[in-house]
């Protein structure tokens, strides 16, 4: 019974590790077509102002 719930222990951070990785690339990836995009820099530059 022991060894069960220390092997799901691992498996459950690394899921949400990936999910945070996910995440990360996910806003990255929409920062970067933002960029490109001026119009949309300057109004993602107002929103947070």
């Amino acid at each position: 019974m022991h060894w069960s719930i220390y092997a799901s222990a691992p498996r459950y951070y690394e899921l949400k590790l990936l999910r945070s990785l996910f995440y990360l690339y996910f806003f990255l990836f929409i920062f970067v077509l933002t960029q490109k995009r001026t119009k949309k820099v300057k109004a993602v530059k107002c929103y947070f102002k």
